[in-house]
């Protein structure tokens, strides 16, 4: 009774130490983020890549419409069958030996197979590595293996989701930001359609910093396997280039034919070409994209590898993937609408993306 009528005293008065937890919701909000995590995570991050894949394609119909192009879809349209004609000229191009070279890595790579095999054979520790699964085992491999291309064909959906949702965003991107900013209070609409505009930029300059970092690779490892010597150096290049979008296990993944094929030559081949990729991939990852990063859209290099190893912790691949455009975009964020408008202060890092 005490308890409840020193309540009911500090009401009258107006305490807020009573009213406290009332005007600061942040445990009911953290807690609804964590329930949306826990039902939706894997969504978010297919629409947070179908935005992504949206502002690449409004990026070069913008372009187009600046310089004289009035109509939003037909530019749009123009985009996609440039990007077409772009990707089937190439492939028009580098067909016969992409083809012959694809046709030798699968004719290659059970040889390079056993040639490892074989070389495990020597130490007590090697064989024991190679030795088939007992019977018993072979069940869970199949599977493994069922399970895997599952999973696989499920991301090749999201893929499609996303490229879908992308071209749609792009398309009529007005209708979707004008409710995005009827959702907030009239006062503080033209605010938040800065902070937009600024996410926005940011994220094209994001996305071609990427794209320098997958040519920078690509071109890096099919001009080293090509002095080292080993086949099918061009396919290896543009399979390295395009994995580099995922950080780290992209780098894993392109290696793995590439160092099988030179184990097919011996022990110092294959040694060349690890330290090949680990030189290429440790440069482009710890200084390269860094610092493209730090004067693209103002990302320290410490945030982007946190960023990288929360997410992937959190979402795998998907999170990898897209660490750097979520980290620079919760930056601009953090800057224009807490430092800036909250705490009345200049903000750490330009909001502009004009690092100085």
């Amino acid at each position: 009774m005490r308890i409840e009528r020193a309540r009911s005293d500090a009401a009258d008065v107006g305490d807020p130490g009573w009213q406290r937890p009332a005007r600061s919701p942040t445990l009911l909000i953290a807690g609804g983020l964590l329930i949306a995590w826990w039902l939706v995570g894997k969504v978010l991050f297919v629409l947070a890549a179908g935005v992504l894949a949206a502002v690449a394609l409004s990026a070069f119909t913008d372009w187009l419409m600046a310089r004289g192009m009035r109509s939003r879809a037909l530019a749009l349209l123009l985009v996609v069958a440039g990007i077409a004609a772009a990707l089937g000229t190439t492939g028009w191009l580098l067909a016969p030996e992409i083809s012959t070279q694809i046709d030798e890595l699968v004719q290659q790579l059970p040889q390079a197979w056993n040639t490892l095999l074989q070389s495990l054979q020597r130490w007590g520790w090697g064989r024991a590595l190679a030795q088939p699964p007992p019977a018993q085992d072979q069940f869970a491999v199949v599977s493994n293996a069922t399970g895997m291309l599952t999973r696989a064909l499920h991301d090749v959906a999201l893929l499609a989701i996303v490229a879908f949702l992308g071209f749609y965003l792009a398309a009529n991107p007005e209708p979707y930001r004008r409710g995005l900013l009827r959702l907030l209070p009239p006062a503080r609409r033209r605010r938040a359609k800065e902070v937009l505009e600024v996410i926005g930029a940011t994220l094209q300059r994001w996305l071609l910093s990427r794209l320098f970092a997958m040519i920078v690779v690509g071109s890096a490892t099919a001009l080293g396997l090509w002095l080292l010597q080993i086949q099918l150096a061009l396919t290896l290049g543009l399979l390295s280039g395009l994995l580099t979008f995922i950080p780290y296990l992209g780098a894993i993944v392109s290696a793995v034919p590439a160092v099988l094929l030179a184990l097919t030559q011996g022990w110092m081949p294959a040694a060349y070409v690890i330290a090949l990729y680990l030189g290429i991939h440790v440069v482009e990852g710890y200084l390269i994209t860094p610092l493209i990063e730090q004067q693209a859209v103002w990302l320290p290099p410490g945030v982007s590898i946190a960023a990288q190893v929360i997410l992937w912790t959190l979402a795998g691949v998907w999170g990898l993937a897209l660490a750097s455009p979520i980290a620079a975009t919760l930056l601009v964020l953090v800057n224009m609408l807490y430092i800036e408008d909250q705490l009345g202060e200049t903000a750490a890092v330009p909001t502009n993306g004009d690092a100085n």
